[in-house]
């Protein structure tokens, strides 16, 4: 990225983690700020100072497929916290080369999403507190877990998948039971999967897996995902139990390739973050005036 903004004539200056980086601390307000993540403690901060400051925040964050080949990029958030997250958006068609994109990061097209009739209930878990569960009833795995089985039908098989980047370690003594293997083997043998918002999700549509969120998830947004609350969880596992596809049944495949081929069209890849052209259209909407 600094070596395509160069190329546009901008002076970049790169801060580590550790640097004091409140803009405070600037003899000269930059006018342009590209932010990882930037929801919570310190770059939270750093984040909202910026914008109070007018300055042009651009959030980053790991991309939908291949998470660390490609990057998020957006004004507003990432994920269901996106300028694009929206249902009028993701429910228009996609960009013509959303196709070839998304098969570029995921390898191959997704398969169509069916009811599938047998399998057990597959239990994506996520990392506690991450700041994606923000908005949520639920912010750590072991309730997900005791929810989901005090809910579910008595003779569903639950299996629980651990987020592999957590600390977290499952010690629960109920019917639920760890899976390990990868994740594509896991949706494999699922009859649905659930999850709060995790973007695993996006990995079960595109495994032709029916989809249900505790969250707000762009998922949701589109539509391609059933979302309900506590309250309402052991009527939506039953009924996903029993087929439902969720809240788009009459064009669920369809929908759901589209808006996966929406997602592909909203992460880069490296070598496209160098690209001049596509930093200019980040920037634009900012003008900037001098070039910082």
């Amino acid at each position: 990225m600094k070596a395509g903004l160069e190329v546009l004539g901008h002076s970049v200056q790169v801060l580590a983690p550790s640097a004091d980086c409140r803009l405070g601390g600037f003899s000269e307000l930059p006018e342009a700020l590209f932010l990882w993540n930037g929801r919570k403690g310190f770059w939270g901060q750093v984040a909202a100072d910026a914008r109070r400051r007018g300055l042009h925040v651009i959030v980053m964050e790991r991309g939908f497929f291949d998470r660390y080949r490609f990057t998020q990029l957006d004004p507003q958030g990432f994920s269901h916290t996106a300028s694009w997250a929206r249902q009028d958006i993701l429910r228009a068609p996609a960009p013509p080369e959303g196709q070839a994109r998304f098969v570029g990061s995921y390898g191959r097209l997704p398969q169509p999403l069916r009811s599938r009739r047998h399998g057990y209930l597959l239990l994506l878990l996520q990392v506690a507190c991450d700041s994606q569960l923000d908005g949520c009833e639920l912010h750590h795995p072991l309730p997900l877990v005791q929810a989901v089985q005090d809910a579910s039908p008595c003779d569903l098989d639950i299996r629980v998948r651990v987020h592999p980047s957590s600390s977290w370690r499952f010690g629960w003594t109920g019917r639920a039971r760890v899976i390990d293997g990868s994740l594509q083997d896991a949706l494999a043998g699922a009859r649905f999967a659930v999850t709060i918002n995790s973007n695993s999700g996006n990995e079960a549509l595109a495994a032709g897996c029916p989809l249900l969120a505790l969250g707000p998830a762009s998922y949701t947004i589109a539509r391609v995902a059933r979302r309900c609350s506590l309250a309402d969880l052991p009527r939506a596992l039953a009924s996903m139990a029993d087929g439902d596809l969720g809240p788009s049944e009459d064009q669920a495949p369809a929908a759901v390739r589209n808006y996966l081929f929406h997602l592909a069209c909203r992460q880069f890849s490296t070598k496209e973050l160098a690209d001049p052209a596509l930093l200019a259209g980040l920037l634009a909407p900012h003008r900037l005036r001098t070039g910082r």
